[in-house]
């Protein structure tokens, strides 16, 4: 699962009501885009080629809402699965040649593995029907160099799945990794399944929380992942690559979906 090439374009469609910033998407080939709070926000539908409906995200006050009803939805490449990821990242995202204010990224491979940077997110996701293919996910990119316009072969995308139902990350689960994290207040070893896929054409790599969780408060350290991830990977001198960013949103859809409603809210800090 991944973002496309076709989101390399974004479009800015939005508008401030009462204090907030509010992006609305209006069809395909449409990237509302707004950089807002030290992060960049995104109505990321990379591969719709048509559907009728919402879908609206809005930043007030240190918190993100999105909220999407979709129907007659079509996917211009049904290969590539998901329908969009609607999102917020921070750093410089490659496949829309953009970055954030003020962020700590890009940053090497090697000074990610032991740095202190650490992730703060409070979220909830409400999703009315249970067999919509959706996760709520952190999705990071890591290339040759900086200042990429894509993503290819011997290059890399990470994923972090904190939320998922009907939806599994692609490859094969090659293992299984013991995270710590702070959840909800209280310290825990979290147990990530790890998948991992070649030839997408990037290596893929993804952890997905052995224990979906829907909502809540995650605290934790980049580092623990980008670790784990050097474990697993086949790339050739990974220490000496760069990671570009975090983002965070939701995957949804399939081939078959023709109809998606979800919201969700979220608040993330980070330090380091």
């Amino acid at each position: 699962m991944s973002n496309s090439t076709t989101a390399a374009t974004s479009t800015s469609a939005t508008q401030t009501s009462g204090g907030c910033v509010v992006l609305t998407w209006t069809g395909p080939s449409q990237y509302p885009t707004a950089s807002v709070g030290g992060y960049i926000m995104q109505i990321n539908m990379w591969n719709i080629k048509s559907a009728s409906g919402t879908a609206a995200m809005r930043y007030c006050d240190g918190v993100f809402y999105y909220e999407q009803a979709l129907k007659d939805i079509a996917e211009a490449n049904p290969d590539a699965w998901v329908a969009g990821y609607p999102e917020i990242w921070l750093g410089y995202k490659p496949w829309a040649g953009a970055a954030s204010p003020n962020s700590p990224f890009p940053i090497k491979i090697s000074d990610a593995e032991s740095s202190n940077f650490t992730i703060s997110v409070d979220y909830s996701v409400e999703v009315p029907d249970p067999t919509l293919p959706l996760d709520f996910a952190f999705d990071l990119w890591v290339t040759r160099s900086t200042g990429e316009r894509s993503v290819g072969q011997g290059e890399q995308e990470i994923m972090i799945w904190l939320y998922y139902q009907q939806l599994m990350p692609a490859g094969e689960k090659v293992g299984e990794v013991r995270i710590p994290l702070v959840v909800n207040g209280s310290p825990a070893e979290a147990v990530f399944y790890v998948y991992r896929k070649e030839g997408m054409p990037w290596e893929y790599i993804a952890f997905a929380l052995s224990k979906p969780m829907r909502s809540g408060s995650v605290y934790f350290r980049l580092a623990d992942f980008i670790r784990a991830a050097a474990a697993y990977t086949a790339l050739p001198n990974y220490s000496d690559m760069w990671l570009n960013d975090v983002e965070l949103g939701s995957e949804f859809g399939s081939p078959f979906t023709t109809e998606a409603a979800f919201k969700w809210t979220l608040k993330m800090r980070w330090s380091g």
